[in-house]
Protein backbone atom coordinates (compact mmCIF):
# COMPACT_ATOMS: atom_id res chain seq x y z
CA UNK A 1 0.00 0.00 0.00
CA UNK A 2 1.70 3.29 -1.08
CA UNK A 3 0.54 7.03 -0.77
CA UNK A 4 -0.13 8.85 2.71
CA UNK A 5 -3.76 8.05 2.76
CA UNK A 6 -5.13 4.81 2.75
CA UNK A 7 -6.33 4.09 -0.24
CA UNK A 8 -9.95 3.12 0.05
CA UNK A 9 -10.46 6.54 1.76
CA UNK A 10 -9.09 8.37 -1.38
CA UNK A 11 -10.66 6.45 -3.65
CA UNK A 12 -14.33 7.00 -1.27
CA UNK A 13 -13.65 10.50 -1.14
CA UNK A 14 -12.93 10.74 -5.09
CA UNK A 15 -16.05 8.96 -5.86
CA UNK A 16 -17.84 11.79 -3.87
CA UNK A 17 -15.92 14.34 -5.51
CA UNK A 18 -17.95 13.17 -9.26
CA UNK A 19 -20.81 15.19 -9.97
CA UNK A 20 -20.73 17.91 -7.18
CA UNK A 21 -23.37 20.84 -8.11
CA UNK A 22 -21.35 23.26 -5.40
CA UNK A 23 -20.37 26.90 -6.29
CA UNK A 24 -17.80 28.63 -4.73
CA UNK A 25 -19.27 32.10 -4.40
CA UNK A 26 -16.61 34.09 -2.14
CA UNK A 27 -13.21 32.61 -1.21
CA UNK A 28 -9.91 34.50 0.81
CA UNK A 29 -7.64 32.77 2.62
CA UNK A 30 -8.31 29.72 2.76
CA UNK A 31 -12.24 30.39 4.18
CA UNK A 32 -14.64 30.10 1.57
CA UNK A 33 -19.12 30.43 1.14
CA UNK A 34 -20.39 27.49 -0.72
CA UNK A 35 -24.03 26.73 -2.18
CA UNK A 36 -25.46 24.65 -3.95
CA UNK A 37 -25.45 25.04 -7.91
CA UNK A 38 -29.12 27.18 -8.08
CA UNK A 39 -28.82 29.70 -6.30
CA UNK A 40 -29.83 27.57 -2.73
CA UNK A 41 -31.12 29.59 -0.07
CA UNK A 42 -28.80 27.37 1.91
CA UNK A 43 -24.95 28.31 2.43
CA UNK A 44 -22.22 26.60 4.12
CA UNK A 45 -18.29 28.39 5.11
CA UNK A 46 -15.67 25.71 4.94
CA UNK A 47 -11.70 26.78 6.40
CA UNK A 48 -9.17 24.54 5.29
CA UNK A 49 -6.56 25.80 7.64
CA UNK A 50 -8.88 24.58 11.09
CA UNK A 51 -10.65 21.87 8.96
CA UNK A 52 -14.29 23.01 9.74
CA UNK A 53 -17.21 23.34 7.78
CA UNK A 54 -20.59 24.99 9.30
CA UNK A 55 -22.17 21.39 7.55
CA UNK A 56 -20.39 19.76 10.47
CA UNK A 57 -19.29 16.31 9.10
CA UNK A 58 -15.88 17.13 8.43
CA UNK A 59 -15.24 17.76 11.67
CA UNK A 60 -17.34 14.41 13.36
CA UNK A 61 -15.65 12.11 10.61
CA UNK A 62 -12.28 13.58 9.39
CA UNK A 63 -12.74 13.44 6.48
CA UNK A 64 -13.88 16.64 3.84
CA UNK A 65 -17.34 17.06 3.22
CA UNK A 66 -18.47 17.43 -0.24
CA UNK A 67 -18.64 21.55 0.65
CA UNK A 68 -15.35 20.91 1.54
CA UNK A 69 -14.43 18.42 -1.01
CA UNK A 70 -15.81 21.53 -3.63
CA UNK A 71 -13.78 24.04 -2.23
CA UNK A 72 -10.25 22.23 -2.62
CA UNK A 73 -10.62 20.72 -5.82
CA UNK A 74 -11.45 24.45 -7.17
CA UNK A 75 -7.47 25.48 -5.79
CA UNK A 76 -5.05 24.62 -8.62
CA UNK A 77 -2.86 22.43 -7.06
CA UNK A 78 -4.38 21.62 -3.68
CA UNK A 79 -4.51 17.65 -3.13
CA UNK A 80 -7.72 16.05 -0.91
CA UNK A 81 -5.42 13.70 0.89
CA UNK A 82 -3.85 16.94 2.77
CA UNK A 83 -6.86 17.54 4.28
CA UNK A 84 -8.06 14.05 6.01
CA UNK A 85 -7.56 13.38 9.19
CA UNK A 86 -3.61 11.50 10.40
CA UNK A 87 -6.28 8.98 11.54
CA UNK A 88 -6.95 7.45 8.19
CA UNK A 89 -3.51 7.61 7.69
CA UNK A 90 -1.27 4.89 6.27
CA UNK A 91 1.12 5.21 9.09
CA UNK A 92 -1.62 5.09 11.65
CA UNK A 93 -2.99 1.57 10.34
CA UNK A 94 0.63 0.44 10.37
CA UNK A 95 1.00 1.17 13.53
CA UNK A 96 -2.27 -0.47 14.60
CA UNK A 97 -1.04 -4.01 12.96
CA UNK A 98 2.58 -4.12 13.11
CA UNK A 99 2.01 -5.90 17.02
CA UNK A 100 1.43 -9.50 17.56
CA UNK A 101 -1.44 -10.47 18.87
CA UNK A 102 -0.79 -13.88 21.25
CA UNK A 103 -3.63 -16.34 20.41
CA UNK A 104 -5.83 -18.41 23.53
CA UNK A 105 -6.35 -21.69 22.50
CA UNK A 106 -9.55 -22.09 24.62
CA UNK A 107 -11.79 -20.51 27.60
CA UNK A 108 -9.57 -22.57 30.06
CA UNK A 109 -6.40 -19.95 29.34
CA UNK A 110 -9.15 -16.79 29.68
CA UNK A 111 -7.92 -14.80 32.70
CA UNK A 112 -9.85 -14.89 35.79
CA UNK A 113 -11.38 -12.06 37.21
CA UNK A 114 -13.20 -11.35 40.94
CA UNK A 115 -15.11 -8.03 41.05
CA UNK A 116 -16.12 -8.65 44.28
CA UNK A 117 -19.99 -9.54 43.61
CA UNK A 118 -21.68 -11.46 40.73
CA UNK A 119 -23.78 -10.53 38.30
CA UNK A 120 -27.13 -12.14 37.54
CA UNK A 121 -28.70 -11.85 33.55
CA UNK A 122 -31.49 -9.18 33.60
CA UNK A 123 -34.88 -10.53 34.30
CA UNK A 124 -37.44 -10.78 31.69
CA UNK A 125 -40.12 -9.00 31.57
CA UNK A 126 -43.49 -10.32 30.34
CA UNK A 127 -45.12 -8.62 26.89
CA UNK A 128 -48.14 -6.57 27.02
CA UNK A 129 -51.73 -8.37 26.50
CA UNK A 130 -52.64 -11.49 26.81
CA UNK A 131 -51.47 -14.90 26.55
CA UNK A 132 -52.43 -17.12 22.61
CA UNK A 133 -54.14 -19.98 23.98
CA UNK A 134 -54.96 -22.16 21.17
CA UNK A 135 -51.51 -22.62 18.67
CA UNK A 136 -51.31 -21.60 14.78
CA UNK A 137 -52.19 -24.75 12.31
CA UNK A 138 -50.19 -25.36 9.94
CA UNK A 139 -51.88 -25.49 6.20
CA UNK A 140 -51.50 -28.84 5.86
CA UNK A 141 -53.82 -29.56 9.09
CA UNK A 142 -56.93 -27.84 7.80
CA UNK A 143 -58.67 -24.96 10.02
CA UNK A 144 -57.89 -21.48 9.52
CA UNK A 145 -54.86 -20.82 12.07
CA UNK A 146 -56.81 -21.19 15.47
CA UNK A 147 -59.21 -19.19 14.80
CA UNK A 148 -61.60 -21.63 15.91
CA UNK A 149 -65.35 -20.66 15.58
CA UNK A 150 -64.92 -17.29 14.04
CA UNK A 151 -65.47 -17.00 10.54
Amino acid sequence: MQGKILPHIVDKLKEQNRNLDIDVIISDDGIAELCARGGSSFRFVVNLDQRTCTYRAWQVSGLPCKHALAYITSIRGEKIEDHVDNYYSMHKFRSAYEGIIPTIPDKSMWPKSDHGFFMHPPLLKSTAGRRRQTRFRGGAEGGNNGNKGRH
